[in-house]
């Protein structure tokens, strides 16, 4: 069962034919929300931390990005990320949008 958790705030920064860009801030018990990336991307965090990915069946997965250190992930992953954590942590989101361009 998913519970739900309130909003991160996404602020959209770009977003072109070759690109979307999207700063996630994510304060104390908040959410991007149950979501399915249909792009490839890369992840910039900016703000070190903890956050946790909820996938489908209700696993969780704890994962600490550090900010600076960015890395690349492939279009098809389903889930939610939280802030389960005590402290705010936040990236910027890069997805690519080869195919359409």
């Amino acid at each position: 069962m998913r519970q739900d958790y309130p909003p991160a705030t996404a602020t959209v920064q770009e977003d072109n034919e070759l690109v979307r860009v999207v700063r996630w801030h994510f304060p104390p018990g908040t959410a991007t929300g149950w979501h399915r990336h249909e792009r490839d991307y890369v992840v910039v965090p900016t703000i070190s931390g903890t956050l946790t990915m909820i996938d489908a069946e209700g696993n969780q997965t704890r994962y600490s990005p550090t900010a600076s250190e960015s890395y690349f992930r492939r279009c098809g992953a389903e889930h939610d990320v939280v802030n389960l954590s005590d402290s705010t942590v936040e990236f910027v989101e890069i997805e690519l949008k080869k195919d359409e361009a």
